[in-house]
């Protein structure tokens, strides 16, 4: 009873924080958005994350007027940094990187001329904790890097490229990038006409260098692979094998992040049923766990272009669980997609869990009562969210607390909150809260709560271990956004 109340107070000063937020614009219901790269047309067409069959685009902009052509733009690769509300786009042709407000199209800056060293790109990667973007070259097998505002005929801060006597690189035909922050990992994808890899670097590698790995030979499967996405929540790179000039082909292939040398995928999805058609792009969607996908048509088969959504652990020959093709769509050869995070919002919790066998994983033996507690506002896309939080396993003697939040993102039921904090009081430690709001659409009327904590690479702890998902809580609300006079109390049955 008494742990009730105490419960109940946390919860009363958790609703005094929010109402306290009257004039705080909340964008719990916002639509995501998915932005998809026409090669041939020069647009980029917006659609809602939920968007399925033949549905015009919400919004289109163009790089350029007209077709792609010899002397055009051609956009291949695109990442969008949310928090300034920019979307960045490589011209092929063009060998360029261009800026745009992600929201009305307008150019904000743009990379080009000769000082640069674009030859012929085909993908970008934002780096926003060390202000630089990464660019693969098709052409000169190079990785050429970028402050983050970077503008105008400006050099590269650093370049991956092999001598003219020798190349020690492993890059062939460069094409997919990307970067983990947390290991300070730079992974690249290699189309290599005869000789398709995966090669990981250091992030601050720069000239003539080996990688530190490489994922390649007959047993991955890979078939001109292009554009990949870091799932750093499941450890896993999920690469889109294009099949490029073969008809109705393709396949989504999934590795470990950590996988070396001849390793056979751990999934692969292809077969008539995926509707995959030369995949060019993967975009991991971490809070809803799916995977979008850009499918080029370049073969000459039967499959139109399109777009289509998996879950993560979609294997086989399984269908999508959305497309978006035909004529209205406007979908003209899409080469790369980049979805939305809103960051501006708020949610809070208070309640405990059953921490089962293997979540904690210094001792996996350890189960029993956990508690948690958090709050967290984000005013603007702008700024990085506040608030606190705070998880006591007390039969591990084990004590979380954050010190600095990252990142917010609020779809319909769902939630994810990324920062970092410290262990009984010490050390750097990297916490992902993911929680469903039972009272919204798609929360099916059940509170769940999800807590994964990492030194680097190492897991420390995760309720959802080895991987059920978010887990029912026990006590009372968890508050995903802020109607002044819909802060009730529910009690779960254990009360």
């Amino acid at each position: 009873m008494n742990e009730h109340r105490k419960i109940k107070k946390s919860l009363v000063i958790v609703a005094s924080l929010l109402f306290g937020l009257s004039c705080f614009e909340s964008a719990a219901h916002a639509q995501r958005q998915i932005f998809a790269a026409n090669y041939n047309t020069n647009a980029i067409t917006v659609y809602p994350r939920t968007a399925d069959g033949n549905v015009p685009p919400a919004n289109t902009f163009f790089t350029q007027a007209g077709n792609c052509s010899t002397t055009g733009d051609c956009p291949h690769g695109l990442a969008l940094l949310d928090s300034a509300r920019e979307l960045f786009v490589v011209g092929n042709i063009s060998a360029s990187v261009t800026v745009y407000d992600s929201l009305t199209g307008g150019q904000k800056r743009k990379i080009q001329g000769n000082s640069t060293q674009l030859c012929r790109p085909i993908a970008v990667a934002v780096d926003k904790k060390n202000e630089e973007i990464f660019v693969t070259n098709d052409f000169c097998n190079s990785v050429t890097v970028y402050s983050l505002n970077a503008n105008g005929d400006a050099p590269p801060l650093r370049v991956i490229k092999g001598d003219s006597t020798s190349d020690i690189t492993g890059l062939s035909k460069p094409a997919g990038v990307a970067v983990d922050v947390t290991n300070n990992e730079l992974f690249i994808v290699n189309y290599g006409l005869t000789f398709p890899s995966i090669t990981t670097f250091d992030r601050t590698a720069s000239g003539n260098v080996r990688p530190k790995r490489t994922i390649a030979g007959p047993q991955t499967g890979l078939n001109l692979p292009q554009g990949f996405a870091l799932d750093w929540i499941h450890g896993e790179i999920i690469v889109a094998s294009s099949a490029f000039s073969s008809p109705d082909a393709g396949a989504i292939q999934a590795f470990h992040l950590t996988d070396v040398g001849d390793v056979a995928p751990i999934r692969t999805l292809t077969g008539p049923h995926t509707k995959l058609c030369n995949p060019m792009d993967v975009t991991f969607d971490a809070v809803n766990d799916q995977v979008i996908v850009p499918n080029l048509a370049y073969g000459g088969g039967t499959c139109a272009p399109s777009v289509t959504t998996y879950a993560r652990l979609a294997n086989g020959d399984s269908a999508p669980l959305r497309t978006v093709t035909g004529a209205l769509t406007n979908l003209t050869n899409p080469i790369a997609t980049a979805v939305t995070t809103i960051t501006r919002g708020f949610l809070a919790g208070t309640g405990w869990i059953d921490s089962r066998a293997g979540a904690y994983r210094p001792d996996p033996t350890l189960t029993g009562r956990a508690h948690f507690n958090f709050h967290a506002t984000a005013r603007s896309a702008a700024r990085a969210p506040s608030g606190e939080a705070e998880f006591t396993f007390r039969s591990a003697g084990f004590e979380f607390k954050s010190t600095a939040y990252e990142s917010l993102v609020v779809d319909g039921a769902k939630a994810q909150l990324k920062g970092v904090g410290t262990i009984n009081g010490k050390g750097t430690y990297q916490f992902l809260i993911s929680l469903i709001d039972g009272r919204l659409p798609g929360g099916n009327r059940v509170d769940k709560f999800r807590l994964r904590i990492t030194d680097g690479s190492t897991l420390v702890y995760d309720n959802a271990y080895p991987g059920e998902g978010e887990q029912a809580i026990r006590g009372l609300i968890m508050v995903l956004k802020n109607p002044p006079n819909d802060f009730g109390e529910r009690r779960s049955d254990d009360d």
